[in-house]
């Protein structure tokens, strides 16, 4: 799901039913990227690489 907010960033939603065991994954990683700095740079790189080469893809379409 994608939602705009009134400062319209977009908005990625993830959606967990309680209670099930993989609702603690997102914030586990969250957590651990909020104090690994190092981690958190090298995830920010590879998410800004994918994107770019699926920009790419799509405009060679």
């Amino acid at each position: 799901m994608l939602f705009r907010s009134t400062n319209r960033r977009a908005t990625n939603v993830h959606v967990r039913d309680r209670g099930r065991f993989n609702q603690l994954h997102p914030l586990l990683c969250r957590d651990f990227l909020r104090t690994e700095r190092i981690a958190a740079n090298a995830c920010g790189v590879f998410k800004q690489r994918l994107a770019w080469q699926s920009s790419s893809a799509q405009s060679s379409e």
